[in-house]
């Protein structure tokens, strides 16, 4: 016959069991592929054919800034700050036509790999400038409703990829060092 302090115990041993198996390391988000970006610059690149302006030019460059991801307060030592690096890459592209009219698409992504999807992939995709030499081009090349404008700002999150996940993490080191001092309680 099982008593009150096994049946506990086994309760117990339940709750960690699933609190370790729900709360995991690393979390499931929906990303935009590289297939996906090219996918809409070429839909873009075409469009732009048929207004008579063709791609002249492409100019690639990563970038990393210093961004502070924490902060913390000490009497001892006062203020304290967690720093990373932001990555991204900024992306510009030239289109030309006959006359020597020229349109400049400029985006900014930042790219990551998943080491748990085993995938290159894009976090995070702006369009940071669209312009004409022409000023008749303008509205419909790079207004809000040209296409350049619709597809750069809204492009598709094609793909999931596992990501580590600090807040979880967290939780199930919380949960693991919280562990022991349950099983005490009921023993």
């Amino acid at each position: 016959m099982i008593t009150n302090k096994e049946a506990n115990m086994k309760k117990i041993v339940l709750l960690f069991i699933t609190a370790c198996v729900v709360t995991s390391c690393t979390s499931v988000k929906r990303v935009t592929s590289f297939d996906e970006y090219n996918r809409c610059i070429q839909r873009v690149q075409n469009d732009l054919s048929v207004k008579g302006y063709e791609l002249s030019g492409h100019k690639e460059e990563t970038s990393s800034n210093t961004v502070v991801t924490a902060v913390s307060y000490s009497t001892q030592s006062g203020y304290g700050t967690a720093m990373d690096n932001d990555n991204f890459t900024y992306d510009t592209y030239t289109f030309s036509n006959s006359t020597g009219d020229i349109v400049e698409i400029e985006l900014k992504y930042r790219d990551r790999y998943s080491k748990y999807s085993d995938v290159n992939y894009i976090k995070t995709v702006e369009l940071l400038g669209c312009k004409t030499s022409k000023a008749a081009d303008y509205n419909d090349i790079c207004g809000n409703n040209s296409l350049a404008k619709y597809l750069l700002q809204n492009m598709n999150r094609d793909i999931d990829v596992e990501v580590y996940d600090n807040d979880k993490t967290m939780v199930l080191y919380c949960i693991l060092s919280c562990s022991p001092l349950l099983l005490l309680l009921f023993l």
